[in-house]
């Protein structure tokens, strides 16, 4: 009977509405393959405007974290994750050292150079502390809070869901369309940037 009430709960708690930010977000979304169509593809390569438009849109993200009002603790957790993001989309600067230690001929891959395989270590033992500092802080209670407590944003959470599933099925060899990856992460983390923004910003009842 919990589980039942519980989801009546998170029935209760859907928020449905749909304000200017979750609007931009689903026009977006309904205008991905007109982008793919008629966009220019230099835009969305590696270190293009797209890229370095999702990089902002993090930056964004990674400050809203950082000033968020309440759960402090759990936003800086939030915040290691969205730097963790910012780090898989410049892939630790990678083409600069390509640019830098390859030849013009070679392709730009950690593996490719020297020490390259230090870039795979920084990443796993940032994921390590990420995951050090939320035990450490026992963060599963304040995400229960928001889970058990807060609005569900219906929309801009369904977004980033659907944005997160398309990007990913855009890698599969069977679509493998490098503009629709680049155009759904893009939303995805726009969607992602307004729920930190949110949440972040709402007040429980006392």
């Amino acid at each position: 009977m919990r589980i039942v009430e519980f989801v009546k709960d998170v029935i209760n708690r859907i928020d449905k509405n749909v304000n200017a930010m979750t609007l931009i977000e689903l026009l977006l979304v309904s205008s991905m393959y007109s982008i793919m169509k008629f966009s220019n593809p230099q835009w969305f390569v590696e270190n293009g405007i797209v890229e370095n438009l999702q990089l902002v849109i993090l930056s964004v993200a990674f400050l809203i974290c950082l000033t968020a009002k309440s759960e402090k603790k759990f936003f800086v957790f939030c915040s290691f994750i969205v730097l963790f993001l910012m780090i898989r989309e410049t892939n630790l600067g990678r083409a600069f050292f390509c640019e830098k230690f390859l030849a013009p001929d070679e392709i730009c891959r950690w593996k490719n150079m020297k020490y390259g395989y230090l870039a795979d270590v920084i990443r796993i033992l940032l994921a390590i502390g990420i995951g050090v500092y939320a035990v450490y802080h026992k963060l599963w209670q304040p995400l229960w809070k928001y889970v058990s407590k807060a609005p569900v944003y219906i929309w801009d959470i369904g977004v980033m869901f659907f944005c997160a599933a398309v990007g990913a099925a855009a890698e599969f060899e069977c679509i493998d369309s490098e503009i629709l990856e680049e155009c759904a992460e893009t939303v995805m983390y726009m969607a992602l940037a307004y729920c930190l923004w949110r949440y972040s910003r709402y007040k429980f009842e006392v």
